[in-house]
């Protein structure tokens, strides 16, 4: 880390500004009124009707993201005419206003159109607007945020321009801004680049766990183990030993049994399985947070030991396939398969997943899959021995891979806490890095954030 970030400024004075404690002395504490003004101008005023449709994103600022109109409409507006729309330009700073309390603010690189539901300050000053974008995301920013938005629970907060234009901010001179970013731009550039390459070893992980689990449940343990045509396109060779069966000769499918909404419940002794319960990453139930009313349990025929998955809606896609150890009951919206005794349940949903429910699914409309996707799908089956064997082999190798990918994740999890902690120290003047310069070697990267 760099020895910059061990500097601090040598003046430091109790800030009038109620979310900073500290603030260098010659930084001028200011109203966001007095730094912006806003503005409403409407895309129907505008000659440009070519701009591009820019988003503010929690976690991005501001971009200009190529989306569907299916994206755009769910994502940036809640209005077809695009009349409607505000007129953003390069260097204004616009947020969200039902997502501010969350970091919502972007500042604008390109010219463009935004939601109604933005809120566009236009700088009154030649000040970087990205430097109060970056300000206004650190976390105790939002937290002066969220004490200015009304509403009455969170997902109802908005901040609107009039509260907004009394929040007070420490501001340091237009020169030191720029060097704030300059800094930032270097810096988080180092880091960004150490995250992605986290990134693409937990995808690189995530490829390898799904080939270990492939080639264990398609073509054995035995490396040389006599194989045969399998007859099935997706499957291709089989060791010669092992018998192909339909699902439905299997096991038997089986949906929810018919519970009234007002009889499931928080707690119990009777679990009622829901999509979100399910666990993506294994084949453990997730949590245990809705029940069957104490009293009523007598009423249902639960089922143990089952195999469960997603039948409908957008879940498919995730794949998302347990094992239910105990007697329970699961909801409309997930399928059970009950594995027969001469297979092991954990084979079959590790056979599953490597099968995929999304392209065993019809997805045209709603996606959907039922008894005529698996009761007709051939599946491999080897000896019960054999298919306990892989369980116990898989589990193992599972164990390792997901220790690796935690430990991966963790790295991950400090690299965005030290980058987030690096922007809100210099940009609420905890560390002083006017005297700081890129090494001589290195390219300095450009100022202003590239639109996303």
């Amino acid at each position: 880390m760099s020895t910059v970030l061990q500097q601090q400024y040598a003046d430091m004075i109790s800030s009038s500004v109620e979310w900073a404690e500290m603030t260098p002395a010659h930084w001028e504490i200011q109203r966001l009124g007095r730094l912006f003004r806003e503005s409403s101008q409407r895309a129907s005023t505008c000659t440009e009707l070519g701009y591009p449709i820019l988003s503010v994103s929690i976690h991005d600022g501001i971009s200009d993201k190529e989306m569907n109109e299916e994206e755009l409409d769910r994502k940036v507006t809640r209005s077809d005419d695009r009349s409607l729309y505000k007129v953003v330009e390069e260097n204004d700073l616009a947020y969200n206003m039902m997502r501010a309390w969350q970091g919502g603010f972007g500042a604008a690189q390109v010219n463009g159109l935004i939601s109604p539901a933005y809120v566009v300050c236009k700088p009154r000053t030649s000040h970087p607007s990205r430097f109060f974008e970056l300000l206004l995301r650190t976390p105790t920013a939002v937290t002066e945020l969220k004490r200015f938005s009304r509403g009455i629970t969170d997902f109802r907060l908005r901040l609107y321009w009039d509260d907004f234009k009394k929040i007070e901010v420490a501001v340091p001179p237009a020169r030191e801004q720029k060097q704030i970013l300059a800094f930032l731009d270097y810096e988080t550039a180092k880091i960004d680049a150490l995250i992605e390459k986290q990134q693409q070893l937990i995808a690189l992980l995530g490829e390898k766990r799904q080939a270990v689990i492939s080639h264990a449940v398609t073509k054995g343990l035995n490396p040389d183990a006599p194989m045969r045509d399998s007859g099935i396109e997706w499957l291709g060779q089989v060791p010669e030993h092992w018998k192909v069966k339909k699902g439905g000769f299997i096991g038997a499918l089986f949906s929810s049994e018919s519970v009234k909404e007002d009889q499931v419940v928080e707690e119990g002794s009777l679990p009622f399985i829901k999509v979100s319960s399910m666990s993506n990453d294994g084949f453990q139930i997730n949590s245990w947070d809705w029940f069957v009313a104490p009293g009523s349990e007598s009423r249902y025929q639960t089922r143990c030991n089952y195999v469960v998955f997603p039948k409908r809606g957008a879940a498919i896609f995730l794949n998302k396939v347990n094992v239910v150890g105990r007697a329970s009951l699961i909801d409309p919206n997930l399928m059970g398969w009950q594995i027969g005794k001469d297979s092991n349940s954990y084979f079959m949903a590790y056979l599953l997943k490597t099968r995929k429910l999304d392209e065993l699914a019809d997805v045209s409309t709603v996606p959907q899959i039922n008894n005529k996707h698996i009761s007709p799908e051939k599946f491999p089956v080897p000896p019960i021995a054999e298919q306990d064997a892989i369980v116990e082999f898989l589990d193992g190798r599972m164990s390792k891979l997901n220790d690796l990918q935690c430990k991966v994740e963790d790295g991950l999890e400090l690299l965005q806490e030290r980058r987030t902690a690096l922007i809100s120290a210099a940009v609420t003047g905890k560390i002083d890095v006017r005297g700081w310069k890129p090494p001589s070697s290195a390219r300095m990267p450009e100022t202003e954030m590239e639109v996303a």
